[in-house]
């Protein structure tokens, strides 16, 4: 992953360690560009995911994806590569062998209302 000016980046993959898994099914989800007020639907996720307190985040990525670049200084993200099948989230989950003991598992591509989680 490439560090941001902001950014904390864990060991790659530490799911067993982790607050929360997300899905990135697709660059889109973590550019920038054409964001509703240039924050990402990823970077939104994990500011709610920071305010519930789970900074510890995996970022399950397709193995052909480019590496998400995020500025959320309050999350510590680590990236865990997933076959270039796995396109949805049960599939990327299926994919990872070792979960944490209670987490929260999250799709990059979803938008989600904080008092949902």
């Amino acid at each position: 992953m490439r560090r941001d000016d902001q950014a904390a980046v864990a060991a790659p993959g530490d799911a067993a360690e982790a607050d929360a898994l997300v899905f990135v099914p697709s660059a889109t989800t973590w550019r920038r560009e054409g964001a509703p007020g240039g924050l990402s639907l990823l970077e939104r996720q994990l500011r709610q995911l920071a305010e519930l307190g789970r900074a510890r985040v995996v970022l399950l990525v397709p193995a052909g994806d480019p590496e998400p670049v995020v500025r959320v200084p309050q999350v510590v993200v680590s990236v865990r590569r997933v076959p270039d099948t796995a396109r949805d989230l049960a599939s990327a989950l299926a994919a990872t062998a070792d979960f944490p003991a209670g987490f929260l598992a999250l799709g990059a591509d979803r938008l989600v209302d904080l008092r949902v989680l």
